[in-house]
């Protein structure tokens, strides 16, 4: 007789487990909290990208796009100097991300025009792509 109590309360925990853990998949996500989740991966820098394309009112004229490479390699405010000699002022922000993964670039783009308007991206291009994508996607890519 205990056994079959037993067997019952362990039935109605699991049961219990299997519905709770079904409402919380039904549950809505925020975009914001997924873009902080990739946290030291990523040297702070998701969060950073999305916080400036969303909610600071600086527009984006020139926005550069790629892995570490790029953003080692780009000084914004070096660009934004060199088109100030030239006569062009332009507000120049480096969104690139440790690690290369051209679909987590392209998603980048499509937040960026979600809210801003650039006039030039400028996007950094392997000669060999990554097989596997940007290992962050699987965190901020909506489901």
């Amino acid at each position: 007789m205990a056994g079959l109590r037993l067997l019952g309360g362990l039935c109605a925990a699991v049961a219990l487990a299997l519905v709770l853990d079904a409402a919380v998949c039904l549950l809505p996500t925020n975009e914001y909290q997924r873009w902080q989740l990739p946290g030291e991966e990523l040297d702070r820098r998701a969060p950073w990208i999305y916080e400036r394309i969303h909610f600071d009112p600086r527009p984006v004229d020139v926005a550069i796009i790629g892995s570490s490479r790029a953003q080692l390699g780009f000084s914004a405010a070096a660009v934004e100097d060199r088109l100030a000699q030239h006569g062009k002022h332009a507000n120049v922000v480096n969104f690139a991300l440790p690690f290369q993964g051209d679909d987590l670039m392209a998603m980048i783009v499509d937040e960026l025009y979600k809210t801003k308007s650039p006039k030039v991206i400028v996007l950094q291009v392997d000669e060999r792509p990554t097989l596997v994508g940007h290992p962050a996607l699987k965190i901020i890519a909506p489901e």
